[in-house]
């Protein structure tokens, strides 16, 4: 997940109240400190904990102590009951079907997620070609470029030529 203002995590707690979220926040100090949010419809107030120390703020007083800040929410948050994981298998494979996947990723800057060029796998992890496409395997690499000598691939992976193994993901 991408680094978001204070007043998008406040919105994203109060979308899941009851429910606790973890976020790492990044002050202007450069420190990060690890955070548990919870959203308590019945007071209207925000109750965030960090080592130790308890707050309840209201949403006001909340953008005010946090204002400058970034936060990176916790992604296990999301998709919690087996039927909302079986939704997002399905919506990701019909996104895949359509040929859309790619534009999801760009136009969402999902920046630790790629398509393999040749068979259509998610990754996190493969080979990036002539800065251009993406391939899970060599084996894809391959079929995707059958002029390429097995020479010629060689002599691009060590030689900065075109070819290397890249990692996008973010890991958890």
């Amino acid at each position: 997940m991408e680094w978001a203002e204070t007043t998008k995590i406040i919105k994203t707690v109060k979308r899941f109240a009851g429910k606790e979220i973890r976020a790492v926040r990044y002050s202007t100090d450069g420190r990060h400190t690890s955070y548990k949010w919870r959203y308590d419809n019945a007071s209207k107030m925000l109750r965030i904990k960090t080592e130790g120390e308890e707050l309840a703020l209201s949403e006001e007083e909340v953008e005010g102590r946090f204002e400058s800040d970034f936060w990176r929410m916790m992604p296990f948050v999301f998709l919690r009951e087996e039927k909302e994981r079986a939704l997002a298998v399905r919506m990701v494979e019909r996104l895949m079907m359509a040929g859309d996947i790619d534009w999801v990723i760009d136009d969402c800057r999902i920046d630790f997620l790629r398509s393999c060029h040749h068979c259509g796998r998610l990754i996190d992890e493969g080979w990036w070609c002539s800065e251009m496409w993406v391939f899970c395997s060599k084996e894809c690499l391959r079929a995707a470029n059958p002029f390429l000598s097995k020479e010629e691939e060689e002599r691009m992976e060590e030689t900065d030529g075109g070819i290397e193994w890249m990692e996008w993901g973010e890991r958890h």
